[in-house]
Formats: C-alpha cells, sequence, structure tokens
C-alpha cells in the first residue's frame, strides 16, 4: 500500500489518485465503525445501551487521532491531528487514555526491535509498564498528549461555553501546533436532556413541552434481539449525517460464557445498512469478529 501522505504517483491518472485515496484514506475508527469515509462536516453518532462499549470506541478513536503515522522509523498509522474530547458525563479516565497510548507505542515499539508480548493479557496500570519503559518513547507521548485537548462541562451552560472555546482555539491550535482541530468528541450528546425536559413548562394535556415529538419517535428494531428509541430533539437528528447502533452481545460460547472479552454488536442505521457486525475491545483498539 502506498503512503497515504503521497499525492500522485508515476503515470497516474486524476481519477486513478482519487479512487486510491479513497481507498487508502485514514479512518478515524477501526472496523466496522469505518465502514463508511468520514468527511469534513460529517456528524457521527455512535448510540446504543449502557454498557456497549461506547466510550472505550471513542477513546480509541482519540488515540488513533493524536498518533503519527510514522515517527522515527516506526509506523503507527495514526492521523497526527489534534482532537478535542468534551466531557459531559464526567467519567472520562485521561490516566486511562495515557496509559493505552503508553501501551500501544510500547507496541510498536516492541515489535519491531524483536520484543513481542500478547497486550491483551496487560493491563495498562500494572507494573509492566514499568519493566518495558525502554520501548517508550517519551517525546512521541509528549507531542501526542499535546495534540489531545479535554474539557469537561457540569451544564448546558459550560458546554455551550466550550463549544464557542473549541470554535476560537481551532486557530490558536493550528498557529501553536502547525495543524488545526481535525475532530470534536462529545460523551454524551444527551448528558442534560433530561435535565432540561424536566425543567419544561407543562402544557395545557399536562405534558412538558417537546414530549410529543418525543412519542413520534417509535422504536426502531435493530438487528435480531435489539431495539432503540430516539429521544433527541429532531434538529439534533436533522444534524446527524452517520448513526450506528453498538450493543452487547448475548450469544455465549459453547461452555457458556462470552469469552475473554465481551462481544458487542454494531448495525449502521444511516445510512442504513442490513447487516450485523460483531467486534471486541482490545488494549490495541478494535477488532472484527467474524
Amino acid at each position: 500500500m502506498a503512503n497515504p501522505r503521497e499525492w500522485l504517483l508515476v503515470n497516474e491518472t486524476a481519477k486513478a489518485m482519487v479512487d486510491r485515496m479513497e481507498e487508502e484514506r485514514p479512518s478515524l475508527f477501526f472496523p466496522p465503525l469505518n465502514r463508511f469515509s468520514i468527511r469534513a462536516g460529517d456528524v457521527v453518532e455512535i448510540t446504543g445501551p449502557s454498557p456497549s462499549a461506547k466510550s472505550e470506541i471513542l477513546l480509541q478513536a482519540a488515540i488513533h487521532c493524536i498518533l503519527p503515522w510514522e515517527w522515527n522509523g516506526i509506523c503507527f498509522r495514526g492521523l497526527e491531528m489534534v482532537v478535542a474530547y468534551i466531557d459531559l458525563d464526567c467519567r472520562f479516565d485521561v490516566l486511562r487514555l495515557a496509559q493505552v497510548l503508553k501501551l500501544r507505542i510500547m507496541s510498536a515499539y516492541g515489535s519491531t526491535h524483536g520484543t513481542c508480548w500478547d497486550s491483551d493479557k496487560v493491563s495498562p496500570r500494572n507494573s509492566f509498564m514499568d519493566s518495558q519503559a525502554d520501548h517508550l518513547d517519551h517525546e512521541l507521548f509528549l507531542s501526542c498528549m499535546k495534540r489531545f485537548l479535554y474539557i469537561r462541562c457540569y451544564n448546558s451552560s459550560e458546554f455551550l461555553a466550550a463549544l464557542k472555546t473549541v470554535h476560537h482555539g481551532s486557530t490558536s491550535s493550528r498557529e501553536g501546533l502547525g495543524v488545526s482541530l481535525y475532530v470534536l468528541i462529545i460523551d454524551s450528546i444527551g448528558a442534560f436532556h433530561w435535565n432540561h425536559r424536566a425543567c419544561q413548562p407543562l402544557t395545557k394535556e399536562g405534558n412538558t413541552w417537546g414530549h410529543s415529538e418525543g412519542l413520534k419517535n417509535k422504536n426502531k428494531d435493530v438487528g435480531k434481539n435489539f431495539s432503540y428509541r430516539e429521544y433527541m430533539s429532531p434538529l439534533w437528528q436533522s444534524l446527524v449525517t452517520k448513526k450506528a447502533f453498538v450493543g452487547i452481545s448475548d450469544v455465549v460460547s459453547s461452555d457458556g460464557r462470552n469469552g475473554e472479552f465481551p462481544t458487542y454488536v454494531c448495525e449502521w442505521i444511516k445510512p442504513h445498512e442490513d447487516h450485523l457486525y460483531k467486534f471486541v475491545v482490545r488494549n490495541n483498539g478494535i477488532c472484527m469478529v467474524s
């Protein structure tokens, strides 16, 4: 595969170049969430019950975004872009982000230098991190962390202020880091929804404003054993260009267990695709299950 940073190959037509760039464009997400390419201006919603690895998917996407494509001859296949993570649920663990990032870096260096290990059996918080410190490039780690902007909000007013700050701060990041904001992650967009619904005035029928709109959004069947209900406003739904449903699989192995790692399912709702994908979340990313 050619390096996606290459613009035009020798004896390559413009059409061939465009087709190649579409195929080789680095994706923000791992399979199966990379099923459809994401372009500037897209709003991607990942919905599903709790727990369904939604926050873990966002964590892996953020790490993939801040890692470089290559560093000192080591290939990480990252995007080397700035990501802003707005935490509305106030449950994001920045320490875990740093530790998983270190593990990803050490795994790449260890594999290159012949020191391989099963990263699935390694906890980012155990003593292994210290024993393998020689595989950690601290300069790379710091440069990656500089591309991660974390904001925690406790109410909708702080959320609106954060959005304005990120908008104006994207110009500063371009000047300071040489790159502009690549992706904005919000976890989760509906955090303050029910608080606002409870504070809205009652109508003559005794319902809060917007409740009738919510009733119009019927339950939708997803896959064979899953369903979800839209509760966000029609305005937000009109902004979403791509939507994926994720949930934990109820399929267990022959020994009655779900395996060492829980199996999750994913189905694309927008664009609609009648196919249910299965995947597991590991320390080194998300892996498809056949």
